[in-house]
């Protein structure tokens, strides 16, 4: 524990946050299809897209409501057993990743997220059951056991076909994307009864050029940018696997000694990569991303770690625990405190939500979205506002939206960027890999020159009290 008064403050002021009832992060219960198992937030339109996989269905949520029953606004039928929704800000569509367990081709249901109507239905390969975009190209991946799909996102059709390189091979399990090399990691659990397998993809061609040995048991992959590294969650022989982006090498062979079911990273100041282990150890592991050595490690106690979400504005990890039910908090900025707070999202449904599985933050209103998986008819998705820490951000509100205009905007043209319920003053300006490109006034209704390279930038304006934060396209 630190010793400095500063440090006690902060420890103070974090543990007064924690020390409030359950009840006070907990805003709503919202009522969806059968089995919500995956969300998607749209910043351009301000809207909460929730796949169901019991009812063939995505619901449409307004994250600014106030009640319930106001924040459904439409409902979308796809095609049979969706299990994923990634969203597209270039263009603006939801792509949602359909099963389709009784064809022998799944499908990926394109939506027009500005007025929820489906666009087209693209026929994928067997089974699959994630989908990333790829900025570079304005493509969609998506992933199943045996198959990959690039899909080109202007004309909705497969470009490109991505195979298990050998027939003895386990299948793929998961898949990030590498936008500053314009990359794709798979991985595979098992190769010919051995270790596991990283298989890098060229998106410019969509083939695999070059395939990395490692641990047995490669189930979850995350990429990040700050230090040009993947880090692979090796569930059966309890490592954390680092690769080199550059020369595609496994420079790190990190023991969990726990079995991981996740992996994600926090983006600089925290700049760390969190491991989830829920399988044979109740605990989330911790190291810096630029560093070769685990930082250190959280107990769960009795709670099991399925899922991992980080708020890059209250700089609090969230880890939802799907067979407890529970969402547990730890600081981002120091993880040595501990769990900060627990919320039961049985008990505050009244015995309505269960199995959180996925999460999703809506950052202008503070608002983090949980599908819970186990529930049937209805389906449920909780609503809960994540709380700020002294230490984090000292008297500053979470405002209502903000929103970027024109978006997409040309390189170099003007955007306005506007908030409700103040007029902001400053604003940053980031790119996809965490570096800011721009720091300073807003011109007259919120002016700033958008950057001059295509891709995906985030934004926060403020006005030195107030701040909101949303994300745009330059195209």
């Amino acid at each position: 524990m630190p010793n400095s008064s500063a440090a006690r403050f902060v420890v103070i002021g974090v543990f007064g946050c924690a020390a409030v009832a359950g009840a006070q992060f907990f805003l709503h219960t919202v009522d969806v299809g059968s089995s919500p198992n995956a969300l998607a937030i749209d910043t351009i339109d301000h809207k909460v897209f929730v796949s169901c996989e019991g009812s063939d269905s995505v619901y449409v949520l307004d994250p600014t409501a106030n009640l319930p029953e106001e924040f459904v606004t439409a409902k979308v039928a796809v095609g049979d057993y969706p299990s994923a929704v990634t969203w597209n800000p270039a263009d603006n569509t939801m792509w949602v990743v359909n099963k389709e367990i009784n064809s022998p081709n799944g499908s990926v249901t394109v939506i027009e997220a500005s007025s929820d109507s489906v666009i087209v239905t693209v026929e994928v390969g067997n089974a699959p059951f994630k989908a990333v975009w790829a900025s570079a190209g304005n493509k969609m991946y998506t992933l199943g056991s045996s198959i990959a799909a690039a899909i080109d996102c202007s004309a909705y059709q497969v470009v490109g076909w991505i195979g298990v390189p050998e027939p003895e091979a386990y299948g793929f399990t998961d898949m990030v994307y590498n936008p500053s090399m314009d990359r794709l990691y798979l991985t595979a659990r098992e190769h010919q009864g051995q270790g596991g397998q990283l298989h890098v993809v060229d998106c410019t061609i969509d083939q695999i050029i070059q395939t990395v040995d490692v641990a047995y048991g490669a189930v979850r992959i995350a990429y990040a940018p700050s230090a040009n590294r993947a880090f692979i969650a090796c569930n059966e022989q309890q490592v954390l696997n680092v690769i080199d982006c550059a020369s595609n090498a496994v420079i790190g062979w990190l023991p969990i000694s726990r079995s991981p079911t996740a992996v994600l990273w926090s983006p600089p100041p925290v700049n760390r990569v969190w491991v989830a282990c829920g399988l044979q150890g109740h605990s989330v592991f911790h190291m810096q991303a630029d560093l070769l050595a685990i930082e250190g490690s959280v107990e769960t106690g009795d709670s099991t770690p399925s899922s991992l979400l980080y708020n890059p504005y209250t700089k609090n990890l969230m880890v939802a625990c799907e067979l407890e039910h529970e969402i547990l908090w730890l600081s981002g900025r120091i993880p040595s405190f501990g769990i900060l707070n627990r919320l039961d999202l049985e008990a505050e449904s009244q015995n309505r939500s269960h199995g959180p599985f996925a999460m999703a933050l809506y950052q202008p209103m503070n608002r983090v979205f949980v599908a819970n998986y186990w529930d049937r008819e209805p389906g449920t998705v909780s609503v809960i506002r994540d709380f700020i820490g002294i230490e984090e951000s000292p008297g500053t509100q979470s405002p209502l939206p903000s929103r970027a205009k024109p978006n997409p905007v040309g390189p170099g043209n003007r955007i306005m960027l506007q908030a409700s319920g103040f007029e902001p003053l400053r604003a940053t300006l980031v790119d996809a890999l965490g570096r800011t490109v721009y720091r300073g006034g807003l011109g007259r209704n919120g002016a700033v020159t958008a950057p001059g390279e295509s891709g995906v930038y985030f934004y926060t304006v403020t006005d030195g009290r107030l701040t909101s934060s949303g994300k745009f396209a330059v195209r």
